[in-house]
């Protein structure tokens, strides 16, 4: 029973060093030719001259940004909005056609 213990404790505490960790070690690097999100165990980027759209999502977890490039071979750069941006990046994304769905989304 102690050990049940004490596995369930480990468990949890390293479960909570990743959760504290998770937003320390993510970030969303923009440069003259791509955007690049780095996540706790991976980074996709996507060139800036590729991308043709934006659109916000709401999927029930974390809203996420997603940055479409080439819409036919489905190019894309996922971003999930616990970001905090400056204004020249709202407004450089308000220069990108916004595929956003205005309406919220239905559980029936």
């Amino acid at each position: 029973m102690c050990r049940d213990f004490l596995v369930l404790a480990i468990v949890l505490a390293l479960f909570a060093v990743f959760m504290i960790a998770r937003p320390l070690v993510m970030a969303v690097t923009v440069d003259r030719l791509s955007v690049t999100f780095k996540g706790m165990f991976s980074e996709h980027s996507i060139e800036r001259s590729s991308i043709t759209a934006v659109e916000s999502k709401h999927t029930g977890k974390t809203p996420i940004l997603i940055l479409w490039g080439d819409i036919d071979e489905k190019e894309s750069l996922v971003i999930p909005d616990m970001f905090s941006f400056d204004d020249g990046w709202d407004a450089w994304l308000s220069t990108y056609r916004d595929l956003s769905d205005s309406k919220p989304l239905s559980l029936f």
